[in-house]
């Protein structure tokens, strides 16, 4: 294992994770301005 392929995969798990939780924030806040959107039309 040479230095490079462990900090090449040390940034693919890090890249995969901020994406997770991008997604997991995208989706937060689009279930909550639907449901804003859904209470001002009642």
């Amino acid at each position: 294992m040479d230095l490079s392929t462990v900090l090449t995969e040390k940034v693919l798990t890090i890249a995969l994770i901020i994406i997770n939780f991008l997604i997991i924030i995208i989706g937060v806040g689009y279930i909550a301005i639907k449901n804003n959107h859904s209470n001002k039309n009642i």
